[in-house]
């Protein structure tokens, strides 16, 4: 067992953010279905989970960033990178989508659990979460040579893409509609403003972030996210989650101003580092299984709003957190259970 001692000397930034982004997943994920109750529930149990669930949408850019801060940087072949990052995730991602692939199967929906009906599945992904897996494959294929042009662009040259990727990021939002062209910019460019942002903030700019304001570069996205939500929703009478968006600017902001915040807080706690080393070695493995979890606990009654919004989410999220970690340690524990745990 670590003491200490140890964790106070092997404390290091990018457990914390990979930490506290796998709980604002699962953290999202129980908030998520009071949001599409609009006018079902009452407005005061809608507004908690528009609060929490909008605060907590820097989780993906979070990972995002992460990747790119360490990745980026490294010097080894592509046949090495890919040896190492797949098989961490190939063998976990293919036992965990036959885990949903068999939970989700309704005979009732579909009649015969066949071959045609498990690659369709497989392909459109066997769980809603998974989609971020099909993602980071893509972009762990696309590392090794972002990196050729990274290691060798100046920082200059750096800051100009992601200016280009601010600006199509702005083009995405709706009131700038009669803005964009036939084809979107997204489409192209994507996610990989994040994984750049976290590069050039970790080896390039040696900059002395004020964290207070980064405190208010994240409330002022966590403000417009939650306002602009209640906005849309209010007008259409439905929710409507644009603001939502991973890819908008407002969660831009708070991301990268969470990002940074934590980055820079070195947490003294030697008990709340060892939680937090937990989370961040088993975060895959939680990713993985959490939504399995959730669906096991709203079986017998366990949602966010089992109990009122304001203890029921974060309760449940806790639970599901303590389940989800105790699952992966017993898998880890079988014989092989490191190639498939996550």
């Amino acid at each position: 067992m670590t003491n200490s001692k140890t964790i106070n000397l092997t404390w290091h930034w990018p457990d914390q953010v990979r930490a506290i982004a796998t709980v604002s997943v699962i953290l999202l994920h129980v908030a998520a279905p009071l949001l599409y109750q609009y006018r079902k529930i009452e407005i005061s149990d809608w507004w908690i989970a528009n609060i929490i669930d909008s605060a907590i949408r820097f989780c993906v850019p979070v990972f995002m960033m992460l990747t790119g801060s360490l990745l980026l940087s490294k010097n080894e072949s592509t046949i090495l990178f890919y040896k190492k990052r797949f098989t961490r995730l190939v063998y976990p991602f293919i036992l965990w989508s036959f885990i949903y692939l068999w939970y989700n199967f309704d005979p009732k929906v579909t009649k015969s659990f066949n071959m045609t009906y498990v690659w369709e599945q497989l392909v459109k992904g066997t769980s809603y979460h998974l989609w971020y897996v099909y993602m980071i494959v893509f972009y762990y294929l696309l590392i090794p040579f972002l990196r050729k042009w990274i290691q060798v662009a100046t920082t200059k040259k750096i800051l100009i893409f992601l200016i280009i990727w601010f600006v199509v990021l702005m083009l995405s939002l709706s009131y700038l509609q009669m803005l964009k062209s036939r084809i979107h910019g997204l489409y192209f460019i994507g996610f990989l403003g994040y994984p750049i942002i976290g590069y050039i903030v970790s080896n390039r700019l040696s900059l002395n972030f004020n964290k207070y304001k980064l405190i208010l570069l994240f409330v002022v996205g966590w403000f417009v996210t939650a306002v602009g939500t209640f906005y849309l929703t209010q007008r259409s009478g439905n929710f409507k989650g644009e603001y939502y968006h991973y890819l908008s600017p407002n969660v831009m902001f708070m991301s990268v101003g969470i990002f940074l915040l934590f980055k820079q807080i070195s947490i003294i706690s030697n008990s709340l580092n060892a939680v937090i080393k937990m989370i961040s070695t088993y975060s895959f493995g939680i990713y993985l299984s959490h939504v399995l979890v959730l669906s096991l606990l709203k079986e017998v009654g366990i949602t966010g709003s089992w109990i009122h919004p304001l203890w029921g989410i974060p309760v449940t999220t806790l639970m599901a957190m303590v389940l989800s970690i105790s699952l992966i340690y017993a898998i880890k524990k079988l014989p092989f259970g490191n190639y498939i745990s996550g």
